[in-house]
């Protein structure tokens, strides 16, 4: 049974779980026309009370899908184009969106043939690490492929919440801050991996994905210090969280849209936003470094993993609601159960 992510109204004496198990497995998600995905019904789910700060407006309840920020209008992100790609132009230059792990084919040399291995074993290409080889051969044969045809190189580590809290707000984002994770990011690597299809990547995006207003009340409601607010330099940090999360979700549903969707832009997009899910790495809550123990890989390096070897769970600290821990934790070992 897939996890659906509701969202709660307001703030009361104790949350409502953000995570549920939803038997009507009705997608939450809402695009608008859909042209690529006429078989899939869309609704958005009502918007929870917003935080009274900048940057914290969204579409309405129930109102069609819609590129608005507190700027204006954003402009459609992806030039209708082959091969797509993601602006990095951004209200704060050091950020870089959606595509957190890029090198962008204009402000880097000619790209070099690069392939790596995983630690279980597969090959992949620099410009596609969502699709994997038996052999190096093959790896370089593909990768020559997206080099041709003027790819971007992508990581699939890709930036946590924990890293923006870890990063000052003017600084670019670092990917050897991502903190320890609650689930090893080889789970989510490998079910984006399998997923060969658009459809097979809304299928994951749409059970796992928190939209922006969950997402944002998640960091500053639920988990908000017992002391009503984090320290002001947390909140710089967070807030740039918020609306990086905010224009990588829009981008992603401007992709899906597409009647032919960039398959390794949407992986890239939905692997973004899982890794940024507040209860995808604790720690973040400080801008103290997590010890090394913490940080120690979980089950990468494994061809056939267990959950056990996946999960890490966090101390009782890391987290205020213990309800939309579990319903994170219980939402990702359904992923498990789809993918290992």
């Amino acid at each position: 049974m897939p996890m659906m992510y509701q969202s709660k109204p307001a703030k009361s004496s104790k949350a409502q779980p953000r995570y549920q198990a939803d038997s009507s497995a009705q997608p939450v998600h809402d695009l608008p026309a859909m042209t690529g995905f006429a078989d899939f019904a869309y609704q958005r789910r009502a918007a929870p009370q917003q935080r009274a700060t900048p940057g914290a407006g969204m579409a309405g309840a129930n109102q069609p899908f819609s590129m608005q920020n507190t700027v204006g209008v954003v402009q459609n992100p992806f030039p209708i184009q082959y091969p797509r790609r993601v602006p990095t132009a951004s209200a704060n230059p050091a950020t870089v969106l959606p595509d957190a792990g890029a090198t962008h084919a204009s402000d880097a040399p000619v790209a070099q043939l690069k392939v790596d291995k995983y630690r279980a074993g597969a090959w992949y290409s620099s410009f596609d690490p969502y699709t994997t080889f038996g052999t190096k051969a093959e790896a370089t044969v593909y990768d020559r492929k997206l080099r041709d045809q003027g790819r971007e190189s992508l990581r699939a580590r890709v930036p946590t919440i924990y890293t923006y809290t870890h990063t000052k707000p003017t600084n670019k984002l670092s990917f050897a801050l991502q903190g320890p994770h609650t689930v090893a990011h080889r789970l989510i690597l490998q079910a984006l991996i399998d997923a060969t299809t658009a459809p097979d990547v809304f299928t994951i995006f749409d059970a796992q994905v928190l939209d922006p207003a969950t997402a944002e009340e998640v960091v500053f409601t639920d988990e908000v210090p017992e002391s009503g607010s984090f320290s002001s330099t947390l909140t710089g940090r967070l807030d740039r969280f918020v609306e990086d999360y905010k224009d990588i979700y829009d981008r992603a549903l401007l992709e899906f849209d597409e009647k032919s969707p960039d398959l390794i832009a949407l992986k890239h997009m939905t692997n973004q936003l899982l890794n940024m899910d507040p209860y995808a790495v604790y720690s973040w809550k400080t801008t103290t470094k997590a010890s090394q123990k913490s940080l120690a890989g979980k089950g990468e390096s494994k061809s056939d993993p267990t959950w056990d070897d996946l999960y890490d769970k966090p101390p009782s600290s890391s987290f205020r609601e213990k309800d939309n821990l579990q319903g994170f934790v219980d939402s990702r070992k359904q992923l498990f159960d789809d993918t290992f």
